[in-house]
């Protein structure tokens, strides 16, 4: 019997019905969309929070910064033992975890009290984005649902992108955080689409244990330590990706436009992604993702060197800079 023709009980995919991967797809895509939504609000809330708070744009980094932090902290340390916990239990638990942090960030009295709000938010995405990544992955085709989930969450973005203008104001961010706690709301129902954990003698101990038990350990490293500098710079441009739109001339909607549409464009990254890796093997999309990355950055700075206030052609180069992130997953 070939690899291809054996099934995996419970793992929707290659042989499951349409239904089921098309329920698992959503349920992920879910997740990702929810667990992003705080980290792809930045940009739009760094002025309205200076204004409400009084803060100077780098305690806002840093503020930024925790959040994210605590995110991925958590989303790495989940990475072992979330094979043998429930992911419905795991996505509700972090749900419940963001409704209250984005509650607490709506209210906060205070710049310290809202980066501890944010903080505790970025450990429930962390633990919602664990259990879809964890669920999308243990599907029997992976590559084409990880592809579904990307185009559903870039959907989403992409209208936070466009909503956040009309939910906030440039001095009270109040609405975008409660808007977040909706929609985290709203997804509970999805949660028991995610898969039931497949528990096996590979999935037993920690990160640590597990990194160092691989069989391909050094490669799995490296590709790590690889993704976190390259998103460290996606998240450290992205971060003030308003600001720039500001100095192009762009008011509030303008400049949600261009951000959602830009991330509606990327979804064919996702596409690209999947036809790339199934053709030539994994290495062509993110050889392709770090081109474009490279592109998208020389826009930019051409933009900056010329000295104009056109939205072109730095706001230009964000379909590339959309379509990067898409290509190297």
């Amino acid at each position: 019997m070939t690899e291809a023709n054996v099934e995996i009980p419970g793992t929707p995919g290659a042989g499951a019905p349409r239904g089921e991967t098309i329920k698992l797809s959503l349920a992920a895509g879910m997740c990702w969309a929810l667990a992003m939504l705080g980290l792809y609000s930045q940009p739009q809330l760094l002025e309205s929070i200076m204004a409400n708070h009084g803060a100077l744009e780098g305690a806002v980094g840093r503020m930024f910064s925790f959040e994210n932090g605590s995110f991925f902290i958590t989303l790495l340390l989940a990475s072992g033992p979330i094979a043998s916990m429930s992911l419905t239990r795991t996505a509700l638990c972090g749900i419940l975890v963001l409704v209250v942090g984005n509650i607490a960030s709506a209210y906060a009295g205070s710049f310290d009290a809202l980066l501890m709000a944010r903080t505790i938010t970025g450990i429930g995405a962390g633990l919602i984005s664990a259990a879809g990544t964890a669920a999308a992955a243990s599907s029997r085709q992976p590559d084409r649902v990880f592809a579904i989930i990307t185009v559903l969450h870039n959907i989403v973005l992409s209208a936070e992108f466009k909503i956040i203008p009309y939910v906030m104001t440039e001095a009270d961010p109040t609405g975008c955080y409660l808007m977040m706690a909706a929609v985290g709301v709203a997804s509970l129902p999805l949660c028991r689409w995610l898969l039931p954990p497949r528990k096996s003698d590979a999935d037993e101990g920690n990160l640590v244990t597990l990194l160092l038990s691989a069989p391909n350990r050094m490669f799995a490293v490296a590709v790590m330590v690889g993704m976190f500098t390259f998103e460290l710079g996606q998240s450290g441009v992205f971060t003030f990706i308003d600001q720039i739109g500001i100095q192009a001339g762009l008011d509030a909607d303008g400049r949600g436009t261009v951000l959602g549409a830009t991330s509606f464009m990327g979804m064919s990254g996702a596409v690209l992604a999947v036809w790339l890796g199934t053709r030539f093997g994994r290495v062509w999309p993110v050889t392709v993702g770090l081109g474009l990355n490279v592109v998208s950055v020389a826009g930019r700075l051409q933009g900056i060197r010329s000295g104009t206030a056109e939205p072109s052609p730095a706001p230009g180069s964000l379909p590339c800079w959309s379509k990067k992130p898409a290509c190297s997953r």
